[in-house]
């Protein structure tokens, strides 16, 4: 016959102590003494007792010391990307030291049908604005904090940079000749799956892709230094992969051309 798990209750009535006393025993330790505290733990280990219900905790304060962080692309792409892995290493590493916890929510509408997972977090970082952006709007519905990165939701806090600026600056440094002839590697700049753009007339816009600010910021260097940018050498890349990265990168920056081969990629 299974034993019947312990409450917090038969456990205060058999230390003969508060209800109170456990629960600030595992909540609020700086409420009782070392050794009360200690006392108090042990026999909880004894009679398999690990803690005040967390649901039932999150039901009376309002909190569950989780944080919420939407992501563009889907999990294991994320997994994938130099960038976005420094990112969540760094929002981890604050997480942590804070004792708050992290939930990855991936940008596909189907995992959110059955699960209104989206309830659980006490605030959300978005990061990077999701192609289908009816799931900021479910994120936004929870009327709970929410800071937005890489790009902007009107009326929210965002943490930006002038990634215009900064690619014009890069392709500024990596120009050496109006003779010079650039490739350039966007990520993911229009929505096919293609990795030649045949025409330029299916990019993202500024507002949905950060790869797009980027380009045009790679485009107004290469135009003040009268450089011309066929369709040909526009190339974006769809995953991260570093074995088709260098295969990729091998095979354009090798390709025999008459003149200096530039390459501009994120």
């Amino acid at each position: 016959m299974q034993r019947k798990k312990p409450t917090l209750k038969t456990i205060a009535a058999h230390l003969g102590v508060s209800t109170a006393t456990v629960s600030n025993a595992f909540n609020r330790p700086s409420q009782l003494s070392k050794g009360l505290r200690e006392n108090i733990l042990q026999e909880c280990e004894k009679l398999g007792y690990t803690g005040p219900s967390s649901t039932a905790r999150s039901l009376r304060t309002g909190k569950t010391g989780v944080i919420g962080v939407l992501l563009a692309d889907n999990l294991a792409y994320n997994f994938t990307d130099p960038v976005a892995t420094e990112f969540l290493a760094g929002v981890s590493k604050a997480l942590d030291e804070a004792h708050v916890n992290m939930l990855l929510l991936p940008p596909s509408k189907e995992n959110y049908q059955n699960t209104q997972v989206e309830t659980i977090p006490d605030s959300f970082i978005v990061y990077g604005k999701p192609v289908d952006t009816s799931i900021v709007d479910l994120i936004l519905r929870q009327h709970k904090p929410v800071v937005a990165v890489d790009f902007s939701i009107p009326d929210i806090p965002s943490i930006n940079i002038d990634n215009h600026k900064a690619s014009y600056d890069i392709a500024k440094h990596a120009i050496h000749s109006p003779s010079d002839n650039v490739l350039i590697l966007g990520l993911r700049l229009e929505p096919s799956t293609s990795l030649s753009l045949a025409n330029l007339d299916n990019l993202y816009s500024s507002e949905e892709s950060v790869s797009r600010c980027r380009f045009e910021g790679y485009k107004r260097a290469l135009e003040e230094n009268h450089i011309a940018l066929p369709n040909e050498n526009i190339w974006q890349i769809h995953d991260l992969e570093e074995s088709s990265l260098k295969t990729m990168l091998r095979g354009t920056l090798t390709a025999p051309k008459k003149s200096r081969r530039s390459a501009l990629h994120e």
